[in-house]
C-alpha cells in the first residue's frame, strides 16, 4: 500500500452510512431520523460532528463502522464491524462514500473479531455507524509502509507517510513529508553541514542568492579544482586556482 498522504488521527467525526452492493459505503447524514435507523442511544447529534466536516475530503484516517440489531441500547447487540484506513470522497453524483483502503480486521457476532485482507460486505440497506477513531495499538501505529510516527500532543499519534526523495520536516507548525527546496525556502534558519563536501549534480544546476560569503582562508585548501575560488585573509584578497597557480582577482576601484 503506497500512500502519500497524512493519517487524520486528531479529530473525531461520526455519520450515518449505509452498506450497498458496492464495498464503498454510502455516507448519508447525522439527522434524528437516520441516528434512529441506526439504533443509536443518541437522539440527536450537531451537524459539526459529521464526519466529513472534521475530516478533510481524501484524508486518510482510521476507520470503526459498526452494525446494531433493532434493540434499544443498552440491550442492543454488534452484528458486524470493521476497523481499517480509509477515506472519505464524492463520487461523480455528488454523494459522499468512505473508501476502505485497507481494512484491519473485522467482526460478526458469530465469529468474533478476525484480521482482515480485503473489505467485508455489510448487510445490504442497514443503516451503518461510521465513526472515527485513534490507532491504540503498535500494529495499527506502524501499518502504513514508509511512514514514521510522531506526537501531536496529549497522547494522540501522528502517521505521516514519506514520499520518494523527501525528508521529515515541519513548515509553519506542520510536519509532513518535504522537499529541500521547501525546507529552504519557507525558513530563516542558515542551512549548515559539517561535510567537506557539498555539490550540486544537476547538468544546468545554478545557486540563488543576494549574497555570497566566502569565510577567510589563512591557508590555501589542497588540492584545489580549477576554479576554486578562496579569500586569503593573509593578503586580504580573492584568489582562484586555474589548475596550475593560484591567482589573484583584481577588483575594480
Amino acid at each position: 500500500m503506497t500512500q502519500e498522504r497524512k493519517i487524520a488521527t486528531a479529530n473525531y467525526g461520526i455519520i450515518i452510512g449505509q452498506a450497498e452492493k458496492e464495498k464503498d459505503i454510502a455516507l448519508l447524514g447525522l439527522s434524528s431520523d437516520l441516528l434512529k435507523l441506526a439504533n443509536s442511544y443518541h437522539i440527536q447529534l450537531p451537524q459539526q460532528f459529521e464526519l466529513h466536516r472534521v475530516i478533510p475530503l481524501g484524508s486518510l484516517f482510521f476507520y470503526h463502522v459498526e452494525l446494531f440489531d433493532s434493540q434499544k441500547f443498552p440491550k442492543r447487540v454488534l452484528l458486524e464491524s470493521e476497523i481499517g484506513v480509509g477515506e472519505v470522497y464524492r463520487d461523480s453524483s455528488k454523494v459522499l462514500r468512505l473508501r476502505r483502503t485497507q481494512p484491519i480486521k473485522y467482526y460478526r457476532d458469530k465469529d468474533g473479531w478476525l484480521l482482515s485482507r480485503r473489505p467485508m460486505t455489510f448487510t445490504e440497506k442497514k443503516h451503518l455507524f461510521v465513526t472515527s477513531i485513534n490507532p491504540t495499538s503498535e500494529s495499527s501505529l506502524f501499518l502504513i509502509k514508509n511512514s514514521v510516527v510522531c506526537s501531536l500532543g496529549d497522547g494522540l499519534p501522528e502517521i505521516v507517510p514519506l514520499k520518494d526523495n523527501q525528508t521529515l520536516g515541519m513548515i509553519n507548525g506542520d510536519v509532513r513529508s518535504v522537499t529541500i527546496d521547501e525546507l529552504l525556502y519557507n525558513t530563516d534558519t542558515a542551512l549548515v553541514t559539517k561535510s567537506n563536501h557539498f555539490e550540486l549534480e544537476a547538468k544546468n544546476s545554478t545557486v540563488h542568492s543576494n549574497a555570497l560569503h566566502l569565510k577567510s582562508q589563512r591557508s590555501r585548501p589542497l588540492n584545489p579544482q580549477p576554479g576554486t575560488i578562496i579569500f586569503n585573509n593573509r593578503k586580504k584578497s580573492f584568489e582562484g586556482w586555474d589548475g596550475t597557480s593560484w591567482k589573484t582577482l583584481k577588483m575594480e576601484d
